[in-house]
């Protein structure tokens, strides 16, 4: 195999937790020339810590902005410094599993993006499911003629399902010829901090890429519940339904392509008209979220749905006894019957 390096770019902001885990296992890859680090002016000891995780082999490169911009920005900026064949981003929650990245290489044909299915692991699980791991759960896995992905398929898989937490396409994270994303002059939508990825990957499918997915390779995507992907708000969702209604003014998709993303728009809407009436109703009562939910009748069933599994989920961490596990089965029976997703 010829020899390819690779830019691994994170941005981070106020990381300082666990910036130092995600430098170190990429250093740790051989295939790795640049290992970039932006920092999106944080307020904590992001940088010091990632500097820590230094290894002396002048591979690693720290970036400050001076204003937070968000994570596409600051991944433009890594983008706009790195030499490699190609790049790879990673999160600063996440971390490589040793001999990730010559896992991909060794699969890689004619891909323009190649990436493998993550693993996802809760926060509160990782010692456990570091210390069952032992190096013996990736490292045998054959090699994979794998999935190529289309874009109409891309855009439905990103519509959201209920119980595939941080499974949507949008969310993997490839190696990338940096040769194809300088050619198609791709960068990260800056308006976006809501779905980057998302929109960056669609648009290099637009743009005619190759884009395949193996089996897991390595990427350990730690499931926090404070990360800023569960904080967005509506504001963000608007600008993430903004993309999708470009997109579908684009006259080069064909009539497929232009339907999945009308209906990754209407996912949006929904989920934007449900918390609108969430906060409607934090700030006003109960009635005045019911207000704004009547305004939106196409969402109705969405919104009705999303309530009942947030208050399942909350029976079913708050109430073990025999009443709790009866409301448990009633709702679960509505949610069910109901339809309405």
């Amino acid at each position: 195999m010829p020899s390819r390096s690779i830019a691994v770019i994170i941005a981070a902001f106020n990381s300082a937790s666990t910036i130092d885990r995600a430098v170190r296992s990429a250093l740790a890859e051989s295939e790795v020339r640049e290992c970039i680090v932006v920092d999106d002016a944080s307020d904590d000891t992001t940088i010091a810590s990632a500097l820590r995780a230094d290894d002396g082999t002048k591979r690693l490169k720290v970036i400050q902005l001076s204003e937070n911009r968000g994570p596409a920005s600051a991944r433009n900026a890594a983008l706009d410094a790195c030499t490699s064949d190609y790049v790879c981003v990673l999160d600063a929650d996440d971390y490589f599993i040793p001999g990730r990245l010559r896992r991909l290489l060794e699969r890689v044909t004619d891909d323009d993006l190649l990436a493998d299915d993550i693993i996802i692991v809760p926060e509160d699980q990782l010692n456990a499911f570091t210390t069952a791991l032992n190096g013996n759960i990736v490292g045998g896995m054959p090699p994979s003629a794998g999935i190529k992905l289309e874009l109409s398929d891309f855009i439905r898989s990103n519509i959201p399902r209920r119980g595939r937490p941080r499974a949507e396409t949008g969310f993997l994270k490839p190696i990338m010829k940096r040769d194809f994303i300088e050619r198609t002059k791709l960068r990260y939508d800056s308006v976006l901090r809501l779905g980057e990825d998302y929109a960056f990957y669609a648009r290099a499918l637009m743009a005619g890429a190759k884009f395949r997915i193996v089996g897991a390779c390595g990427y350990i995507a730690v499931e926090r519940s404070n990360s800023l992907s569960s904080r967005h708000s509506i504001a963000d969702l608007s600008e993430l339904a903004n993309f999708d209604s470009a997109c579908i003014a684009n006259e080069n998709l064909n009539d497929d392509q232009r339907a999945a993303f009308r209906e990754h728009l209407r996912a949006t809407k929904k989920n934007i008209a449900f918390r609108r009436a969430l906060s409607a109703r934090s700030a006003d009562g109960l009635l005045a979220g019911i207000a704004t939910a009547a305004k939106h009748p196409s969402s109705l069933g969405y919104m009705i749905s999303e309530a009942l599994y947030a208050r399942y989920r909350k029976i079913r961490i708050g109430m073990e006894n025999r009443e709790g596990r009866d409301k448990l089965d009633s709702i679960r029976l509505l949610i069910g019957e109901a339809g309405l997703r």
